[in-house]
């Protein structure tokens, strides 16, 4: 009877501590990872600020994906901006391109279901010039979620960005039937491929 008390007190006593054990780095990365948010909002010149509660956020807990995929977004858009910048910072670009790709790749590890990250990968992986992968992922994002109009839009323009306009319109009107008012871009998409304006006429 002594021993089953005492047990019964030991039980009461560790369970707190290891409740603590666990939750405590994920509200902690959940914490830093809504901060670096915040900041990436208010500080849109100064992106390191953002990029530190990130990173402090993966310290706290490595498990939870959002501040992986966090730091792949400001990997990928400063990849873009070097891009389009001049070609002298192409490399760059790209070199930040497979930085992003590769915290994709860490979100998805703990989370392979998420559509959106499969998507923001493919857009890395479009960066690096690697159509074929980043077809893979979108391809992969719109089975997990056949009824989600977002991914039908990207792969849509997707396709119309490689030439294939049978499966583009397949995928744009499948968006447009999903969900017709949430994004203009699968309306303007569809207007242009349905009515292309006609060439201008040669010289004379």
């Amino acid at each position: 009877m002594l021993f089953r008390s005492f047990a019964l007190g030991a039980a009461f006593l560790i369970l707190p501590i290891l409740l603590a054990w666990l939750y405590v780095p994920t509200a902690f990365s959940a914490h830093y990872a809504d901060a670096g948010n915040q900041a990436k909002i208010q500080q849109v010149l100064n992106r390191e600020v953002a990029q530190a509660l990130y990173e402090k956020a993966v310290r706290w807990d490595p498990r939870y994906p959002e501040p992986h995929w966090k730091l792949g977004d400001l990997s990928r858009s400063q990849a873009v901006w070097m891009m389009a910048l001049s070609p002298d910072k192409a490399a760059e670009g790209r070199r930040l391109a497979g930085v992003a790709a590769a915290h994709y790749q860490r979100a998805l590890d703990l989370n392979p279901y998420s559509t959106e990250v499969l998507l923001r990968q493919g857009a890395a992986l479009e960066l690096l010039g690697q159509p074929d992968r980043a077809l893979a992922n979108y391809e992969r994002a719109v089975a997990l979620s056949p009824a989600n109009a977002y991914n039908h839009n990207v792969l849509g323009r997707f396709y119309r960005k490689q030439g294939d306009e049978k499966r583009a319109l397949e995928h744009l009107e499948r968006a447009q039937v999903l969900n017709h008012w949430s994004d203009i871009s699968t309306e303007l998409n569809l207007i242009e491929m349905k009515h292309p304006e006609p060439a201008p006429a040669p010289p004379r």
